[in-house]
């Protein structure tokens, strides 16, 4: 799963292995608050998704 934006906290409630992939880059420079997220890989899903959408949909 990718994932932004979130916390490493949020995120290892529902992957047992959570790293980043890289930072979001807009390319002009322009600070916005996506700017430098970081862009998370996420495995080993510990919640099924009925349980876990629902809580993934609110961080958009």
């Amino acid at each position: 799963m990718i994932v932004l934006p979130a916390t490493r906290e949020f995120l290892t409630r529902h992957w047992s292995d959570v790293q980043v992939a890289g930072r979001v880059d807009n390319g002009v420079r322009i600070d916005n608050e996506v700017q430098g997220q970081p862009i998370w890989i996420c495995r080993g899903q510990r919640v099924p998704w009925d349980r876990l959408w629902p809580q993934l949909k609110r961080l958009a």
